[in-house]
């Protein structure tokens, strides 16, 4: 049987997660052309948050179907030879290692929830951060040994469906991703870090905009996971997120001054910013961080990767501001143009640095 992608979910920021909860609060249907129908009037919940450390490493994840296991990377699946930031060869590089994941993989399999009849088939994955030395750079976890941090567990159900199979994930609470670590052989659980605790009320959502700021201002000032291993460094910022009921969750994702991707008055907001044009928008959402990370996610610099690395800045910025674009009703043609030439020049320089 094909291994099956257990693609972990983008994370947003607090004004797209709002956005979520009121569109989840106020539905109450559809009208008769099919049209979605919400009740303004609606009142909106407080929802317990946890935040944990968001980590400045790569995405990465430890899967199996109950006969065989694979590793992935945010956006495919991975082998010693064909690796991303070398994981898979990390994960298998000693016995005893291997032999844990399997084991933290097995514990998952038993897990009542796995339990699904009408299922035609489950995967499990252990969904975490790769980071450590010579994986990114400027943070405080870049001086420790490599390590695999599960942030996230998630049961994968195959239901059948009318225009084929779908896939749903269902994620364990966060006290039973505690359990999911084997620290002799490098595996944690973001857990086993400090945390943060904040009830959101979202009907007041623009009085929690400080306590999230002050909150991620912290951790970057000082790395909480870093200065548990004796370390001094910066943090990247700090992940949220609410289980609903296991199925349905709310998250949202805040980085530090130094790590930010767009350039906007606040690290948080709880509206989308209001652009006058598209270059504008260029300007706020094309930034030296974001270009930086998109040098992270290309194999070098060299000419070759060059539409590799344009091609992941415009679909980066498209992802993470739908709402942004959408909300200014920017053409999508020009920015297009605007974001592939900032992104091209940018990464032209950098190669011109290095001959």
């Amino acid at each position: 049987m094909a291994r099956h992608m257990c693609k972990f979910h983008d994370i947003g920021a607090f004004r797209q997660c709002v956005a979520d909860v009121r569109s989840v609060y106020r539905y109450v249907g559809r009208d008769d052309a099919g049209e979605p129908v919400f009740d303004e009037t609606r009142p909106l919940p407080v929802l317990p948050f946890t935040g944990t450390v968001k980590l400045h490493g790569t995405n990465a994840a430890v899967c199996t179907d109950g006969s065989e296991i694979w590793c992935q990377s945010r956006t495919s699946i991975i082998t010693p030879e064909a690796d991303n930031q070398g994981f898979a060869a990390w994960c298998q590089a000693l016995p005893g290692r291997w032999e844990a994941l399997k084991a933290l993989l097995d514990r998952a399999l038993r897990h009542p929830v796995c339990v699904k009849p009408e299922a035609l088939e489950v995967d499990v994955a252990l969904h975490g951060e790769f980071c450590g030395k010579t994986i990114n750079k400027g943070v405080g976890v870049c001086q420790l040994p490599k390590m695999f941090v599960i942030f996230d567990v998630a049961v994968w159900h195959r239901f059948p469906g009318e225009d084929g199979d779908v896939w749903r994930p269902r994620f364990l609470a966060d006290e039973e991703v505690r359990e999911f670590a084997d620290e002799g052989m490098g595996v944690y659980s973001i857990h086993r870090f400090p945390t943060f605790h904040m009830d959101v009320d979202f009907g007041r959502a623009e009085e929690f905009v400080e306590p999230l700021e002050r909150v991620t201002l912290q951790v970057e000032a000082r790395c909480p996971v870093a200065a548990q291993f004796g370390v001094e460094g910066l943090g990247e910022g700090v992940v949220w997120s609410h289980n609903a009921d296991g199925d349905k969750r709310f998250t949202f994702k805040v980085k530090g001054e130094k790590h930010a991707v767009v350039k906007a008055p606040k690290l948080v907001t709880v509206d989308t910013v209001q652009l006058d044009s598209a270059t504008r928008f260029v300007e706020y959402a094309v930034t030296e961080n974001r270009l930086r990370q998109g040098l992270e996610n290309i194999p070098g610099l060299e000419p070759r990767y060059i539409g590799h690395f344009v091609k992941w800045v415009l679909g980066d910025v498209q992802k993470e501001e739908a709402d942004t674009i959408a909300a200014n009703g920017i053409e999508p043609k020009m920015l297009s143009k605007l974001v592939e030439q900032r992104a091209r020049a940018y990464i032209v320089k950098k190669i011109k640095e290095t001959v």
